[in-house]
């Protein structure tokens, strides 16, 4: 039995699979590992491509549905396949960094957790991603590189509390996940994918929801790729182009966004009626905050509106929907459902490589040259964090805890900004005497 499985879920995508998704993990130095690439019904030629790839490494299985199966179901069919003590769902548009494996592999024989997660935001942007200013871009934020001990319960009740995923929570594509314990939960459960796309929701919660703690790596394992034919753009940006998305909206706005307050679709609504079933699913103890609730989705379409996407749809129905229940704009903005983790964890600028400028074109390149910025961290216990930095980082979760109980979020926030300059200061020091 292999220690990994890596589940790969594909459909039309062979250039992808070929070039980018099966290379990255070849080339780890592990060597106890099978790739099993789960074929939904492709028309193009990803089978002949596999077989090629098969003969060339004995590791890789490749297996074929006849019959197209919905996306997160084709998941769930996709885990059933894997025989490794540990299994991840990796896809094709992704990219592993180069020689993470041997590492995971050392922390799970170390904690032997029934979940590792790892960061999921060092993000490439392809060039066909709806954000202008994002195209054929590389997105590397702050990481801590710690290894952390994390109490499910306390995780899962502030995903309720914020409303949303934190950094840090299992979801379907962060996590190495005890191949025992995903089939016990599906035999338990019948399906971890009730609600079609809500599938990281879902993961998230029948997983915390069954487990005491499990391990957190603050550090890149997997460079995430972003474009035209993911969830992301597809449902969060409102980019729905794909008939497969198309009929989920109409599904979801017919069922679970029914019981909502606000009837329109739009992904925070989404989060929130999802958090809202899983709860009562699973008698959970944890109740939503009606202000809070509605502040995300006002806050979501301002973002969205950000990146010249027309959401007037959904904006005027918003309004409509505080007119009728008397809710003034101000109210929403005076209530501080802030959450100083979110805030610590992009607290230190983020680091953004544009491809024309230094030289890569699509997820692959850009792997190498991330490569290249990190060779001497990777796989560090610091990985090159600076000092200072992590310092600061250390003292603004300990200072945004006490001024946030003291003296309330608006002082939080001018005591964090303080810090930022102090801090960008000395690194800037930093810099300059080396």
């Amino acid at each position: 039995m292999p220690f990994f499985s890596i589940i790969v879920p594909t459909r039309n995508r062979a250039k992808l699979l070929v070039e980018s998704a099966i290379p990255s993990i070849v080339d780890q130095d592990f060597d106890d590992y099978e790739i099993v690439i789960c074929d939904n019904n492709s028309s193009d030629n990803t089978k002949e491509l596999v077989e090629n790839l098969m003969k060339q490494n004995p590791k890789i299985r490749y297996i074929y549905s006849p019959i197209w199966i919905p996306k997160e179901k084709f998941f769930e069919f996709s885990m059933k396949q894997a025989r490794g003590e540990y299994l991840i769902l990796f896809f094709d548009d992704d990219v592993f960094v180069k020689n993470t494996l041997n590492f995971c592999y050392s922390i799970l024989s170390k904690f032997q957790p029934p979940i590792l997660t790892f960061s999921n935001r060092v993000v490439y942007y392809y060039p066909d991603w709806c954000g202008s200013n994002e195209k054929n871009m590389l997105k590397i934020p702050f990481h801590t590189e710690e290894i952390l001990i994390k109490d499910s319960k306390k995780q899962l009740e502030k995903i309720f509390d914020n409303l949303d995923l934190l950094p840090g929570t299992p979801d379907v594509t962060n996590s190495f996940y005890s191949t025992s314990f995903i089939l016990e939960l599906i035999e338990k459960y019948k399906t971890l994918f009730p609600f079609g796309h809500m599938g990281d929701y879902n993961i998230a919660c029948y997983t915390l929801a069954n487990i005491e703690y499990y391990v957190f790596y603050d550090g890149p394992i997997i460079i995430f790729g972003h474009w035209s034919q993911n969830t992301t753009q597809q449902l969060r940006f409102l980019q729905t182009t794909m008939d497969e998305y198309k009929e989920w909206v109409d599904w979801i706005k017919q069922t679970l966004l029914k019981d909502m307050p606000f009837k329109e679709y739009i992904f925070s609504n989404c989060i929130a009626a999802t958090l809202y079933k899983m709860g009562q699913q699973l008698n959970l103890p944890y109740t939503i905050d009606y202000l809070k609730y509605v502040k995300k989705i006002y806050f979501d379409i301002l973002y969205i509106k950000k990146f010249g996407i027309d959401v007037s749809y959904v904006e005027n129905k918003f309004f409509e929907f505080l007119k009728k229940e008397k809710i003034e704009i101000e109210k929403i903005l005076k209530e501080d459902h802030y959450s100083s983790e979110i805030f610590i964890s992009n607290f230190f600028s983020t680091k953004i490589y544009k491809g024309y400028r230094y030289g890569f074109n699509n997820i692959f390149e850009a792997r190498g040259f991330f490569e290249k910025i990190k060779k001497k961290q990777i796989l560090k216990p610091t990985l090159g964090v600076k000092r200072s930095e992590k310092f600061f980082y250390q003292l603004l979760k300990f200072g945004s805890k006490i001024t946030l109980k003291l003296l309330g979020v608006n002082f939080q926030k001018k005591v964090l900004k303080i810090f930022k300059k102090i801090s960008l200061y000395i690194l800037q020091k930093e810099i300059e005497d080396e």
